[in-house]
């Protein structure tokens, strides 16, 4: 009787751990059922995001390749009015006045530029070797076509100094990066 009694304990010790293994098992189902259907929410949503997104992308491309469109008649439009372009860049602008150049103004040769002509409005030294004397540079912070005539000591490539009445006009200009067009 000890043995049979033995054997139904083991019995129901067998099928009380088989329960808790089923029960555990379904817990652990129903979690990974809830895990699951979180990140299937999550999935769901971050797809409607990234429809919204390439909608969105599909809307700028559009709008970019118009606003290109238009820049670009815009450029062409700049172009024939100032009677044509060679060559657009950006250039390092500063200002220089007649006595700027250290002669004293009893010089023969003060305010007389590298053309020979006494220095006016409109003037503009550069680098020789760049914009050769009589080069015409458009430049959009004036809204004006300057010419070269003269050249400086500190005017290398890139860099332009435009003519200004005054020593205070010249140090409220300053030094400036401005676009510059070499028109034809």
């Amino acid at each position: 009787m000890k043995t049979k009694i033995f054997v139904y304990i083991i019995a129901l010790i067998v099928t009380l751990c088989t329960l808790y293994a089923l029960i555990a098992t379904e817990n652990e189902l129903y979690a990974a059922q809830q895990h699951n259907a979180t990140l299937q929410a999550t999935v769901d949503k971050l797809t409607e995001q990234n429809r919204a997104l390439r909608q969105e992308n599909a809307e700028l491309n559009e709008l970019s390749a118009a606003v290109d469109e238009f820049l670009k008649m815009a450029d062409e439009q700049d172009k024939s009015d100032r009677g044509g372009e060679r060559n657009r860049r950006i250039m390092e602008v500063t200002a220089y006045w007649e006595g700027s150049c250290g002669k004293k103004p009893s010089d023969p040769l003060y305010g007389i530029t590298a053309s020979g002509e006494r220095v006016q409005d409109g003037f503009i030294a550069a680098w020789l070797k760049e914009y050769p004397i009589g080069t015409k540079l458009y430049i959009p912070y004036f809204d004006r076509v300057f010419t070269v005539m003269d050249c400086g000591g500190d005017i290398t490539r890139g860099r332009l100094d435009v003519y200004m009445g005054s020593a205070e006009e010249c140090f409220e200009f300053g030094r400036v990066w401005l676009e510059v067009w070499e028109v034809e």
